[in-house]
């Protein structure tokens, strides 16, 4: 029975919702605003052309994918994804969307992953969500399931990493978890926004998710875990930590609970790793 569970669906509705009002605060991305109301949502998944950017994705890392109905296939590793398009909004401030990707690892277990697009027109809205998907998740997929070493655009292993920094190899690495011994692939900080200063402590969240993390029992098997924190004029506006696509309420908790660097402006970061048997 496949898995079907939409990743933090409370953050990235909401997010949909305000970040174009958030916007107009001047958090680092402007958009025209037309003079007309914003439109109806539009919920119907857009499906074709958005499989056809996911495969662009894969192709330019040198993966090698084949459409099959609603799927693309991978020979490589035996694996298959799809991507949609749905809750296309467009607003006085422009467009904003949501990007859901599944990636399929077998019958069992398919990674669900979702962004949210942001743009002055529906097409740059969909580049935008692709953009992050490309960031955030697709060089840990491809590093975990499809090949052994993969370039980002962005710093691997959950370091801060501005976009125009070089790019470095995204390889796995052995964790002691709960006690046992683990094979973790771990992406960049997905950032959006005007984050706070670069200072020593900037990212000591990071450091402090990791050595929780390493404290829970986690079973066998490969799993996936999402943290992602957003905040805004110094409040929080929500912290959401998944394994497995549903929410690890424990760690969540915990994470909640860390002194998060606060900011004037808004600001969210996001981390995605895979966890697999040593």
């Amino acid at each position: 029975m496949r898995q079907s569970q939409h990743p933090y669906p409370t953050i990235a509705r909401l997010l949909c919702m305000l970040l174009p009002g958030i916007l107009l605060l001047g958090t680092g991305c402007h958009q025209s605003a037309p003079p007309n109301a914003a439109a109806p949502t539009v919920d119907q998944p857009t499906v074709s052309k958005a499989n056809t950017k996911l495969l662009e994705l894969f192709q330019a890392h040198g993966v090698k994918g084949t459409p099959q109905g609603k799927w693309i296939v991978f020979p490589e590793g035996n694996r298959r994804a799809q991507a949609t398009i749905s809750r296309e909004t467009e607003h006085p401030t422009g467009w904003t969307l949501e990007l859901d990707v599944q990636f399929e690892i077998s019958p069992e277990q398919t990674i669900v992953e979702s962004f949210v697009g942001l743009g002055d027109t529906r097409d740059k809205a969909i580049t935008d969500a692709f953009t992050n998907f490309a960031a955030n998740s697709l060089h840990v997929l491809i590093a975990a399931f499809l090949k052994t070493e993969v370039k980002p655009t962005q710093h691997a292993r959950g370091t801060t990493a501005p976009s125009q920094e070089k790019e470095v190899a995204i390889e796995p690495e052995t964790w002691t978890i709960g006690g046992q011994k683990r094979t973790v692939v771990m992406g960049s900080v997905g950032t959006r926004g005007k984050l706070p200063a670069r200072d020593a402590n900037a990212f000591g969240w990071l450091q402090q998710f990791k050595e929780k993390l390493r404290a829970k029992s986690i079973a066998p098997g490969t799993h996936w875990v999402r943290l992602y924190y957003a905040q805004l004029k110094n409040e929080s506006m929500g912290c959401e930590v998944l394994q497995d696509n549903s929410v690890w309420t424990e760690l969540q908790s915990e994470m909640a609970a860390v002194k998060w660097p606060a900011a004037d402006g808004f600001y969210s970061v996001r981390v995605f790793l895979v966890i697999k048997d040593g």
